[in-house]
């Protein structure tokens, strides 16, 4: 074994390790936003029942620790110009992803720039981001952290936006521009139901 090889083990280590610590990062910069991940996570593996994409929807948003606080903590409607800066959080997030895609984290990235990379109910179904092939798994994966990070938003509300209720949910996800699908929408419905009943 060369020693190249010996090393791999301790590079996997420092990429989890890194990523970890990203993640204590957001949870100090913005509790709020390390809990909507977090339950972001939990509906895509209850809808999936596939750990990567809950490993995937855990590290979406990533790239907000490159976000300054006061936006992520603003208790108002974002201005136009304040909207450009908090999308830059998905090239952060990228750019944090690729950096432990070399080591036991292949295609992380690509799987994570799905969930803010949406089409319009107009135009053709594309995979996203990666145009270069048909890739069916990377179009499901988007399709799941889509529509679970816009229903935790809308059922959990924001700083400077109520939580609506989960049919309303249903409904503005079913009626909106985006090419949401239905049956999963619904589904993300009914396992919320379940969870507030198990907590009443």
């Amino acid at each position: 074994m060369t020693s190249s090889q010996e090393a791999l083990p301790s590079l996997y280590h420092i990429a989890t390790t890194f990523l970890s610590a990203c993640s204590r990062v957001l949870n100090i910069k913005s509790p709020e936003h390390a809990f909507h991940r977090t339950r972001v996570r939990d509906f895509a593996y209850a809808v999936s029942r596939d750990p990567r994409i809950a490993f995937v929807a855990f590290h979406h948003d990533d790239g907000k620790i490159g976000i300054p606080v006061k936006l992520l903590h603003a208790k108002r409607p974002l201005t136009e110009d304040e909207r450009k800066v908090m999308k830059k959080h998905n090239e952060y997030t990228r750019n944090i992803l690729r950096m432990v895609e070399p080591h036991g984290y292949s295609g992380l990235s690509t799987l994570a720039a799905s969930a803010h990379d949406y089409r319009r109910k107009e135009q053709v179904v594309i995979p996203f981001p990666d145009r270069r092939q048909n890739n069916p798994y990377l179009l499901y994966v988007k399709e799941v952290l889509q529509a679970c990070d816009a229903f935790d938003v809308l059922v959990h509300g924001r700083v400077y936006q109520p939580p609506v209720s989960i049919e309303e949910a249903i409904a503005t996800l079913l009626e909106s521009e985006v090419n949401f699908d239905e049956g999963l929408v619904r589904e993300l419905g009914d396992i919320k139901r379940v969870q507030r009943r198990k907590v009443a």
